[in-house]
């Protein structure tokens, strides 16, 4: 009986050790297409765990000194592990299936007991940084305080993201946010201290940061799924301190243009300014808008910083603005800052965001009237990336179904495209150019018509100099034509005009401390105008074609403003500009002599 029973027991201890060593093998994540050469070890792992979506646990302060590099087809973990810490006294043990220690190769030799391991896994919490992050170097800070500074991005899409909140667990105070560009800046004495990261759609992250002096870093945050329950409010919530210098700025939540109702299926960025307090429109189909009884053209409209002198599609049913790809909307409409210039009611900035720098996405949509598609990814991943976008009409096909012969003998298409590719050489630099276009064409019967056209390019240039300073350069192309058509009769003519500039502009952010912000910078814009060209259309058209003469001018401003927060209730802003405008030939100037007719 002992015979038959121990082959058996044999064969099943045997199976079992298999199982052991087998599972773990077909468990292993595949990681592929990565290079890195030359960059410290801790900034490999960090790529290696979005990548494999596993966790390491490490002391980033040593491994951050040592510089390794590695090209990756298409491998297990294990074997990239292997090959990244062979030559170094380092190595690797697993937790579980999605957690490993680097851990120097001499404790790994004393081993681990039981007793330790089931300890540490009852207190582990994956949301908590395991080992302190080392923020600057000994030797480094000044009058007693070491700055921080860094980024908060998205740890799929590498997209910095905008009002991020860090906030000390061992310090009283409303925290720090970061601004447009995600980034973050704060002053502190030397030590250890223990932060949470939040940021809304995004798992909290809590942090030790050792601060040993001035330093850079960028933080990852991962998104989150919430299954939310019933919620009842029968009280109202507690009162927040808002702390706000600027004044008169509307920020539009790209979020809030979805909730509000949609226009033949279009979300329209504009429409959703105008159902803010101070802004208005003469009516609907009324092109631009109005801020605080001002003129239409007295707001100041730009888009990545360029000018657009039309901002309607359709005669105004329509702006001209893709909410798919725009990444912030800001109106100024009370105290406009210094590096604005131009109106005096108003400025709207929109910025379109740049591509995914991590994977390929593409959105798209059909109405009734409008069609769009955008599409976005990575050509070098974490390095080059793209984004595209393009909406279209067909208004026609409805005309054609309307009783009104005037309306079947009417057309009015539209279309706005937007191109740009963005180069990151490193977190400290950035190229990105750009092109937009958006064309109009309307004609009623047959009988008269309207033509609209805006052409915009761009190549910019980003660097952080330091953890105090960024500088921002960009040059610029714009170019808008219109033109009205009369098809009937004697008067069939067409009449155009164009405006056209070029703009070049440098900036400097410059942020002295926590309370101190300096923002100065130079803008060149050299205009040139044709006021207008008319033309017959055909050889019974009574109309003379005649041209005025093209205008040409410069305007040249330097710019500076600051924001001091002096105390916790008194904070200030200010700023000056000077311009000088300069009128260019060559031109014809009337000159109208003797005294003014009265009426006798």
């Amino acid at each position: 009986m002992k015979r038959t029973i121990r082959p058996v027991r044999t064969a099943i201890v045997v199976f079992s050790l298999l199982l052991k060593v087998i599972c773990p093998l077909w468990s292993q994540a595949i990681v592929k297409d990565l290079k890195f050469q030359e960059i410290p070890l801790s900034t490999v792992l960090d790529r290696l765990s979005i990548a494999a979506k596993m966790r390491f646990f490490y002391d980033e302060h040593k491994l951050r000194s040592e510089i390794v590099s590695i090209t990756i087809k298409e491998r297990a973990i294990d074997g990239i592990l292997y090959d990244l810490l062979k030559g170094l006294n380092y190595s690797f043990v697993y937790y579980d299936d999605r957690s490993i220690f680097i851990v120097p190769k001499d404790i790994l030799g004393e081993g681990i007991s039981s007793s330790e391991k089931s300890k540490t896994a009852g207190s582990i919490d994956y949301n908590r940084q395991v080992n302190p992050i080392v923020v600057g170097d000994e030797g480094t800070v000044t009058h007693g305080k070491a700055l921080v500074s860094g980024l908060i991005i998205d740890s799929l899409t590498s997209q910095e993201l905008i009002g991020a909140s860090i906030k000390f667990t061992n310090i009283e105070g409303p925290g720090i946010v970061t601004n447009t560009d995600g980034h973050f800046e704060f002053e502190v004495t030397p030590g250890a201290y223990e932060v949470i990261v939040e940021y809304l759609g995004y798992e909290p992250k809590e942090l030790l940061l050792k601060v040993e002096g001035n330093g850079f870093i960028s933080l990852l945050l991962n998104k989150s799924s919430i299954d939310l329950e019933e919620v009842v409010i029968n009280e109202k919530a507690d009162r927040t301190n808002v702390n706000e210098v600027q004044i008169g700025v509307l920020d539009i939540d790209l979020k809030e243009i979805r909730q509000l109702p949609a226009f033949l299926g279009e979300y329209d960025i504009i429409k959703t300014l105008i159902a803010t307090p101070g802004v208005s429109s003469v009516g609907e189909g009324a092109s631009g808008f109005n801020v605080r009884g001002g003129a239409v053209d007295q707001n100041l409209i730009l888009l990545n910083n360029c000018d657009i002198y039309n901002a309607s599609h359709a005669l105004g049913f329509f702006s001209t603005f893709n909410s798919d790809i725009a990444k912030s909307v800001s109106l100024y409409k009370g105290n406009i800052p210094a590096k604005y210039g131009g109106r005096i009611s108003s400025v709207m900035d929109v910025k379109y965001r740049e591509g995914n720098y991590a994977k390929f996405a593409m959105k798209a949509g059909m109405g009734p009237v409008v069609s769009r598609i955008m599409i976005e990814g990575p050509i070098i991943k974490d390095k080059l990336t793209f984004i595209a976008g393009t909406r279209f009409s067909f208004v026609d096909w409805i005309l054609d179904l309307t009783t009104i012969q005037e309306l079947q003998k009417s057309s009015a298409n539209f279309n706005d495209n937007y191109f740009s590719l963005s180069y990151k050489p490193n977190q400290l630099d950035r190229i990105i150019f750009s092109h937009y276009s958006s064309q109009d064409q309307f004609s009623y019967n047959r009988e008269f018509g309207f033509d609209y056209d805006t052409r915009i390019s761009q190549i910019s240039y980003q660097k952080l100099l330091n953890s105090k300073v960024s500088s921002h350069t960009s040059f610029s192309s714009s170019r808008y034509v219109s033109s009205r058509i009369d098809y009937l009769g004697s008067d069939a003519a067409k009449l155009g005009n164009e405006v056209s500039n070029k703009r070049f502009g440098q900036s400097i952010l410059w942020s002295i401390s926590h309370d101190l912000a300096l923002d100065l910078g130079i803008n060149a814009v050299f205009i040139e105008v044709d006021p207008g060209k008319v033309s017959p259309l055909t050889e019974a058209s009574l109309v003379a074609e005649d041209e005025l003469a093209t205008e040409r001018a410069s305007e040249i401003s330097l710019y500076f403003s600051g924001d001091c927060n002096v105390s916790n209730r008194l904070a200030l802003i200010g700023g000056v500009r000077f311009t000088q405008y300069d009128f260019y030939g060559p031109a014809d100037i009337y000159l109208y002599n003797g005294s003014p007719s009265i009426e006798s």
